[in-house]
């Protein structure tokens, strides 16, 4: 019932979602987030943290943590463009994919989100990113800084 509900949402703000249990990109197509680093854990550790303390919902909810680390809701109200999530037991691998971006340089973002279920609640496990860059020669995912 609840990805019944997930799915209803999403598909009402027009965004493309899809479960699968193919294999995800591997994971050196993308810039891995340093998750020991300052901006990581002055960031969404340390939201997280605070919503393990007080027990919060979300933790117990995938797609929530998946959003959140890819920087949804924002202050924008923009919806990524795709969201694709590939399920074992006990594991989910997202990879959410964005446009319209305010960048002059980059056109679009795509965040790929490991997290491993422990209990009811997910823990993240591995993040990283590749974009697609306007200036560029060949319009593919990349990890190289945009010109």
């Amino acid at each position: 019932m609840k990805l019944l509900s997930i799915l209803l949402l999403i598909c009402a703000t027009a965004i493309v979602y899809q479960v699968t249990h193919s294999n995800p990109p591997n994971r050196y197509r993308y810039k891995a987030y340093d998750l020991m680093s300052a901006k990581w854990q002055s960031g969404f550790a340390k939201i997280y943290r605070q919503a393990l303390a007080s027990k919060a919902s979300w933790i117990k909810n995938p797609h929530t943590i998946a959003l959140r680390i890819s920087g949804y809701p924002n202050e924008d109200n923009t919806q990524p463009e795709k969201i694709e999530m590939i399920q074992t037991k006990g594991k989910s691998v997202f990879i959410i994919s964005s446009g319209n971006l305010r960048d002059d340089s980059v056109s679009n973002i795509q965040t790929r989100i490991d997290l491993i279920q422990h209990g009811q609640i997910w823990k993240v496990a591995w993040v990283g990113e590749r974009w697609r860059c306007y200036r560029s020669q060949v319009f593919d995912w990349g990890t190289v800084l945009c010109p």
